[in-house]
């Protein structure tokens, strides 16, 4: 942290821990259980901060605590960041008259915000921190998915953005026209058809991002339409159950798995699914 800075620290995993640095930045956390953390800054009112007098956050920083002790972290905040999303000009003239129900979905560490897009096709989201970030587009027509986020620089996976220091950054987002569809039916033990919640998720993803959500017909039947072409991981759950599954466990927030042991007592009630462009795939599913 630089030097004259007060800021104020957030350590969530196991527990969750706050405290604030000294004059220069200084900062120390005690008898913090063993267990994986993430740790963020932010500074009010700083001197460094924008005109409108927004505070300055950092990066969120991923810790393992076990019983050494930890030092030498450095965090450094920034101004909040202004970030700009445009659909491509030719797949925007093509079906704007089909996106009324389109939304962007920007996840993050606390953070889930959802925006429909401008008469142009834009979508801003302001004052984020720094860092990396999962996208979702809802409510795209016939069998569209996002193809590819293309920053001013380079590109990016289709799913994941990482939002750099720059004040204002723009990225446009490509739409690929082939999406596979990935229906099925869910079943309790007994074999009869269930209602319940289906989560689709990212299996590329090492955060297991979840890509969609659907709930089944009394008869338990589910379908997903415009997936990207990929491997993904489904997931069927009654509400209580899913509700007992995540009770108590840190890690599943906004959309994104964290903890390790959370990742893998879900992996172990999940089915595993891969589709090619316009494949029409099918996967039944037990409850778990």
């Amino acid at each position: 942290m630089p030097p004259g800075e007060r800021a104020t620290l957030w350590l969530k995993g196991v527990e969750e821990i706050d405290a604030v640095t000294d004059q220069e930045g200084r900062f120390t956390l005690w008898r913090v259980p063993t267990g994986r953390y993430r740790l963020h800054a932010t500074v009010w009112g700083n001197s460094k901060a924008p005109p409108n007098n927004e505070p300055l956050g950092s990066r969120h920083m991923t810790l393992d605590v076990g019983a050494a002790s930890i030092e030498g972290i450095n965090l450094e905040v920034t101004p909040p960041v202004a970030l700009k999303l445009r659909f491509r000009d030719a797949d925007w003239q093509e079906y704007k008259t089909k996106m009324k129900e389109v939304s962007f979905e920007l996840r993050g560490e606390d953070l889930k915000e959802s925006k429909p897009p401008s008469d142009n096709g834009e979508f801003t989201m302001d004052k984020l921190a720094p860092g990396s970030y999962h996208v979702a587009v809802d409510g795209l027509p016939e069998n569209l998915y996002v193809k590819a986020l293309r920053p001013s620089q380079g590109e990016t996976p289709r799913n994941t953005l990482e939002v750099g220091n720059a004040p204002e950054q723009q990225v446009e987002i490509e739409l690929g026209t082939d999406g596979a569809e990935i229906s099925g039916v869910v079943r309790t033990k007994a074999g009869e058809g269930a209602e319940a919640e289906v989560f689709l998720l990212d299996a590329e993803d090492p955060d297991l991002a979840e890509v969609e959500t659907t709930t089944t017909e009394k008869d338990g039947h589910y379908q997903f339409d415009g997936v990207a072409p990929g491997k993904y991981r489904l997931l069927a759950h009654t509400k209580e159950g899913l509700f007992s599954l995540r009770a108590g466990i840190p890690g599943q927030q906004q959309g994104i798995i964290k903890d390790p042991e959370t990742k893998e007592l879900f992996r172990t009630a999940m089915e595993k699914i891969e589709v090619s462009s316009g494949e029409k795939a099918t996967k039944d599913l037990k409850i778990y």
